[in-house]
C-alpha cells in the first residue's frame, strides 16, 4: 500500500483573508506569523476564514491525554498530529476541519500550531506533518443543554 492509501480522511483547510478594506473603517495589524489581520474599530475580524482547499489526510488520536484550561467554562485542549501528502497547502495559524471517509466530522476548526515538511533519505519532500489543537467542553452540561435547560 502506498503512502497516499493510508490517508483515509479529508481535511478542509481555512485561512484568514488578507484583503484590504476601506481604510477609514479598518485598522491593520500583523500577527506573530506576519499575516495581516484586518479588524473593525471594535477589534473584531471583518471576514471569516476562507476555504483554501481540501486534502486527503490521516489523524492520530491524541497522545498524553488532555490539558485542562482554566476559563469561565471548563474546556479540555486536545493536541493531535495530522499527516498530509507533500502537495498540501498548509501554514501555521490555519484552521482545519477533518471529516472521516464516512462523512462524520472528526475534528472541528482546530488551529494549526506546527507544520513540518518531512523528506525521504534522498532529500525529496515525502509528506507533511501538522500538529493541531482543538478544544472541547470538559464535564458538566454541553452548550446546547446549558442553553435549553
Amino acid at each position: 500500500m502506498s503512502y497516499g492509501g493510508l490517508l483515509n480522511q479529508i481535511a478542509h483547510v481555512y485561512r484568514r483573508p488578507l484583503e484590504d478594506a476601506p481604510e477609514d473603517e479598518l485598522e491593520e495589524r500583523t500577527d506573530r506569523f506576519g499575516q495581516r489581520q484586518v479588524e473593525d474599530r471594535f477589534g473584531q475580524p471583518v471576514q471569516a476564514s476562507v476555504l483554501v482547499g481540501s486534502y486527503p489526510c490521516r489523524s492520530n488520536r491524541p497522545s498524553g491525554g488532555e490539558t485542562m484550561q482554566e476559563r469561565a467554562h471548563d474546556v479540555a485542549e486536545i493536541t493531535q498530529r495530522v499527516y498530509f501528502n507533500a502537495d498540501a497547502d498548509l501554514r501555521e495559524d490555519d484552521e482545519i476541519t477533518i471529516v472521516s471517509r464516512y462523512g462524520r466530522r472528526v475534528v472541528t476548526m482546530a488551529n494549526v500550531k506546527l507544520v513540518k515538511h518531512v523528506e525521504d533519505g534522498q532529500g525529496v519532500l515525502h509528506h507533511i506533518e501538522v500538529d493541531i489543537t482543538s478544544q472541547r467542553p470538559s464535564g458538566g452540561l454541553s452548550e446546547t443543554e446549558a442553553v435549553s435547560g
